[in-house]
């Protein structure tokens, strides 16, 4: 009953806003050449379209759906960013063309892990290896963008060709092996999170690679057949358990939580609703009852 009041949304929100890394993306935080008709209106629509998303998802779909879903939440000006009809009401969800990664192709996820001018896929690599796999990533030496900035790079370098120098490096690899794969597989959207074929020099992008999903080698050729192979691992549902309960417990995880964390990730990888996942979190010794040391 708590979970369907509309008063629920700002845990909801503020949950995927913070577990994603998204945030309101500004026209001042892009290079206006990229698209010249992101103004103010349109940031505030990117945002609404975002939360809109995972709030329905939150309620009516599940894990799966959040990684996998082709839905976008479009008005007036989003409908135009991702190129489908204007719905006849002020929001409405479409399955949005080339966009079947759920929350990672929202365009304010997108845009949220990218630069200003550029997409980056060590942003959106190291998000879905730490927050969506819980792979241990450490952090970066002091001294990474220096070091990068003298690596002997081709002109014009592609993503793939920025990936393979920096993996030449034998302190790099241990992490951008883990990173670099699920990054570039979603080359195919800019810094603003819009649909592209090429960068801007005219270099056709390739998003094609292998990772490990449970243990296993997967190979795909776009980020649309390596999404379903994450979704349904065991792996990333456990990962999701623990990545709720940090966010309610608004702790580290802990032993005493492990029960808790392993209850919704279980749930969520038989394919139960992410609603009930959240009353799981609600009823669970972590969240109803404390340590009296």
């Amino acid at each position: 009953r708590m979970l369907a009041d509309p008063r629920a949304d700002v845990a909801l929100r503020r949950f995927f806003r913070e577990w994603s890394g998204s945030v309101d993306v500004l026209p001042s935080n892009k290079d206006p050449e990229i698209m010249p008709g992101f103004d103010d209106a349109a940031a505030q629509s990117m945002a609404e379209s975002f939360d809109r998303f995972t709030l329905d998802t939150a309620r009516n779909g599940t894990f799966q759906d959040l990684l996998t879903s082709g839905d976008v939440w479009v008005d007036e000006n989003m409908a135009s960013f991702i190129g489908v009809d204007v719905p006849a009401t002020d929001w409405s969800p479409v399955a949005a063309p080339g966009r079947s990664g759920g929350i990672l192709t929202q365009p304010l996820f997108l845009a949220s892990t990218a630069h200003r001018a550029d997409s980056s896929y060590v942003f959106r690599g190291r998000f879905i290896a730490k927050r969506v796999m819980c792979r241990d990533i450490g952090a970066p030496p002091p001294d990474a963008q220096s070091a990068f900035e003298a690596l002997p790079l081709p002109e014009d370098p592609t993503g793939k060709d920025k990936s393979a120098t920096v993996n030449s490096v034998a302190q790099c690899t241990g992490c951008h092996q883990l990173l670099d794969p699920v990054g570039l597989a979603f080359e195919g959207f800019g810094a603003l999170g819009e649909s592209r074929d090429t960068y801007a020099s005219g270099k056709p992008i390739d998003p094609s690679g292998t990772t490990i999903v449970d243990g296993e080698s997967v190979s795909f050729e776009t980020y649309a057949d390596m999404l379903p192979a994450i979704a349904e691992a065991d792996t990333t549902a456990q990962c999701f358990g623990r990545q709720v309960v940090r966010f309610a417990m608004s702790r580290p995880d802990s032993e005493y939580d492990g029960c808790a964390a392993q209850s919704i990730g279980d749930l969520v990888a038989g394919g139960m609703p992410l609603a009930d996942a959240i009353v799981e979190m609600a009823v669970s010794d972590s969240f109803a009852y404390r340590l009296d040391y």
